[in-house]
């Protein structure tokens, strides 16, 4: 699982994924699909995600983009 989900409890909330270790693995896959990078690691993601989300501000950018 990647580290960076720890950081998203908003974003679990927003899609309505449970906060499991089940549900925050299918963010993290979610999120890989989405932005096309599936083979990323960790903290490849992690500063794509801050960079859609102005430095972590406003994470529902993030959940505009997965809701597509």
């Amino acid at each position: 699982m990647a580290c960076y989900v720890r950081h998203l409890d908003e974003v679990l909330d927003a899609l309505g994924i449970e906060n499991t270790k089940e549900g925050r693995k299918k963010l993290d896959l979610l999120i890989k699909e989405k932005l096309n990078m599936q083979e990323a690691h960790c903290p490849e993601v992690w500063n794509k995600i801050k960079e859609i989300s102005n430095s972590g501000a406003d994470m529902l950018k993030l959940v505009d983009l997965l809701k597509d």
